[in-house]
């Protein structure tokens, strides 16, 4: 199955919620710092030559006594960063920020990948009125090389459409590899993509096979969900309305999958399944259900999400979601091996399954043989039997 990886980054993201903030900063340049170099300039700042990378005592040069320089905090702008990130999470359950203005989406599940690009461009333009930099493709370095190149394109780009740029740009490959391969003479990407494995390997060892990848679209560099921090999201869009069983049966099956190698990846597990749908009314409709024991494995999860979409199929639907929240670290307990007295590992587990059990069906729901109150007459029948040794 081919990857489609979208690379996604707000425009001015960082000035402008600083102007929105203070509207008289947008009169004068401003800049904002981070490592002693410009993480983001103005329009104003930009008219004097200063742009992002610059180192800031050139930038101070250029600005003379006019303008602002403002040092980067993270938490100035984690409000925005969320908003935002947000709006992308309804679209896909894999969301990687690189930072607070730029992120990857893998839509490779999604049946029409460059369809829900454009409608994640669409409403991220809405919401946010920021000019946004995207790009496709099959790996990230691709689908960010895009967005740097063309800006925004609605296709999927490929290590072809690159052959011209300079080797410089070859981004998962060392700058010190760069630099070597453009004193060998490989100075385009285009080049290098036309070398033989062989000829890498002899050059630069074990990075050659890395550089071979990059150019031939086989380096494994997945898209990593790291966003919501706290929980698990899929998605799954459809371009027009589903109305048959099997293709939305078969949709929540390969859902429940990757949901399950993502928490194994995590060591998580979840008791709480969120699901959501979206009819072909546009409406939408949220649900959750409760599990007495953890999901962690594909079975337990097309099982669950099963119970929690049956209602579903009544009527077309145009897509689908699934959130596991508040995830937690997997308890394994392991036996012991050898009697020795001490209390039984398993207790501590035990304990808090039948405290969840209390909490959905009652205290009363399970009972501990000990807590159990006879009847009198079968008390004093059990303490004659014991006397007397009659049956």
């Amino acid at each position: 199955m081919r990857r489609h990886i979208l690379f996604v980054a707000l425009d001015r993201f960082y000035v402008r919620e600083q102007e929105r903030r203070t509207p008289a900063l947008r009169k004068e340049p401003l800049v904002i710092s981070r490592d002693k170099q410009v993480f983001d300039a103005n329009v104003e700042a930009r008219k004097l030559g200063v742009f992002r990378g610059l180192p800031l005592e050139r930038a101070r040069l250029l600005m003379g006594s006019t303008g602002t320089i403002l040092p980067w905090k993270a938490e100035d702008y984690s409000e925005l960063q969320t908003r935002w990130l947000d709006l992308c999470v309804e679209h896909s359950g894999a969301v990687e920020p690189e930072d607070q203005h730029a992120a990857y989406l893998d839509l490779s599940a999604h049946p029409d990948p460059l369809f829900v690009t454009q409608a994640v461009i669409d409403r991220l333009s809405a919401a946010l009125k920021h000019a946004i930099r995207y790009g496709v493709g099959p790996v990230r370095w691709i689908a960010k090389t895009a967005a740097l190149v063309e800006g925004a394109s609605l296709r999927s780009f490929c290590v072809d459409d690159f052959a011209e740029l300079k080797v410089e740009l070859l981004a998962p490959v060392s700058e010190a590899d760069r630099q070597r391969l453009h004193f060998l003479g490989y100075r385009k990407i285009g080049d290098v993509s036309r070398l033989p494995l062989s000829i890498l390997t002899r050059q630069f060892g074990k990075e050659g096979q890395r550089i071979y990848d990059a150019v031939n679209e086989s380096l494994f560099d997945p898209v990593r969900p790291s966003y919501p921090p706290d929980s698990l999201v899929e998605r799954m869009i459809f371009e027009s309305a589903m109305e048959e069983l099997e293709p939305l049966q078969s949709a929540l099956i390969e859902m429940a999958q990757r949901l399950s190698q993502r928490l194994q990846e995590r060591q998580a597990q979840a008791t709480e399944v969120i699901g959501e749908v979206v009819w072909e009314t546009d409406q939408k409709e949220s649900f959750s259900r409760r599990f007495t024991k953890p999901l962690r494995c594909p079975r337990s999860k097309t099982a669950a999400l099963g119970l929690l979409f049956t209602h579903v199929f009544s009527q077309p639907v145009k897509a689908i979601g699934v959130r596991l929240p508040k995830l937690e670290p997997v308890r394994s307990v392991q036996g012991e091996l050898i009697l020795n007295g001490k209390e039984n590992l398993r207790v501590p587990r035990l304990d808090s399954a039948l405290a969840r059990v209390h909490a959905t069906f009652g205290e009363n729901s399970v009972l501990a043989a000990s807590k159990i109150v006879l009847p009198r007459r079968e008390r004093l029948l059990k303490e004659w039997r014991r006397a007397t040794g009659w049956n």
